[in-house]
């Protein structure tokens, strides 16, 4: 009987699953509980979900990554400010140290 929809007459046997009588043998033997066989209907409804979630999540991460490349971009441009204005006040001291070797000279 299928796991989902339990419904009679809904057996498949080992050839039409293609298992072999030793892989049969060894789920049954296992009590495999967590080995499931859907029936078309409710495989494909499943699949659906999974798709939607699937498309949900890759919909997130891509979200995720175009923030991550704008703080990136942020990060840079602060950066390159920062490195600018270190030059700047370095330029100053260094002309305000040639003023004084200047004077004192």
């Amino acid at each position: 009987m299928y796991d989902k929809c339990q419904a009679s007459g809904a057996w498949k046997c080992c050839a039409c699953l293609n298992l072999c009588n030793k892989v049969y043998s060894a789920l049954i033997a296992a009590s495999c509980s967590s080995v499931l066989y859907l029936c078309e209907e409710y495989e494909s409804s499943t699949m659906k979900k999974h798709d939607s979630s699937m498309e949900y999540f890759r919909k997130m991460l891509e979200k995720m990554l175009e923030k991550i490349k704008g703080i990136e971009q942020t990060i840079g441009t602060k950066a390159t400010m920062q490195l600018s204005s270190c030059r700047a006040v370095r330029e100053e001291i260094a002309k305000l140290r040639r003023k004084i070797t200047g004077i004192s000279s």
